[in-house]
């Protein structure tokens, strides 16, 4: 088991690539916290893994309100004593062609997508920084590339959830020597045979994909 006794966090974990991302880190023996809104699905997509043979507790959490995102890092730290790996995939959709878009549902999308980002890596790197070692993925999407009709907000907050986000981690990390070793990768599956690669490639390649040299 590529990941035994490693401790995750997975956000958006009630469905679809976060439901796939916590399946496939249980089966490879990771304890996941399983962390979204949607308190139902959670609790049964969480039983549901359970019943697999997976070691994985549910936490309903806003990743857009800081309070809620702290609760939880302080009960996963309390229940399993450390925080080995974040995927940030919590995302939200509320399309609308930009003459027509409200700015409430602009700001929700960049609340619970780009801030919710935010609010859970600053959570987690503390005890990263203790323990000497993590991992932060975020899922990024060809959206924050490219664009897309009528989501001006998603394509904005998944432009910000690339890598130069994580990069700027890693450099950090370089530049203090005190920072884990950060897998500055924003991938667009976390549950791809990808995720599992960049999960575990250390700090060196992506040095030798985006930092030139080393700060001295």
């Amino acid at each position: 088991m590529r990941l035994k006794d490693k401790v995750a966090i997975i956000t958006g974990a009630a469905n679809g690539l976060g439901f796939e991302a916590s399946r496939i880190f249980a089966q490879e023996g990771a304890k996941v916290a399983m962390v979204d809104y949607d308190a139902k699905t959670g609790e049964e997509r969480a039983a549901q893994l359970k019943e697999e043979g997976g070691d994985v507790a549910f936490f309903q959490v806003n990743v857009a309100d800081r309070d809620s995102v702290d609760a939880m890092v302080e009960e996963v730290v309390k229940r399993y004593s450390k925080i080995d790996i974040l995927i940030n995939n919590a995302g939200i959709t509320r399309d609308g062609m930009l003459t027509k878009l409200s700015v409430e549902n602009f700001q929700a999308v960049i609340n619970v997508n780009l801030t919710g980002v935010f609010h859970c890596t600053q959570a987690v790197v503390p005890h990263m920084i203790a323990q000497g070692k993590g991992k932060i993925i975020s899922t990024s999407s060809v959206s924050g590339v490219y664009g897309n009709v009528g989501q001006t907000n998603y394509a904005a907050t998944k432009a910000g959830a690339r890598p130069p986000f994580h990069r700027r981690l890693a450099i950090r990390r370089l530049e203090t020597r005190r920072l884990p070793r950060w897998s500055a990768a924003a991938l667009s599956n976390p549950a791809s045979p990808c995720a599992g690669a960049s999960l575990c490639r250390p700090l060196s390649s992506a040095r030798a994909r985006w930092l030139p040299t080393e700060p001295r």
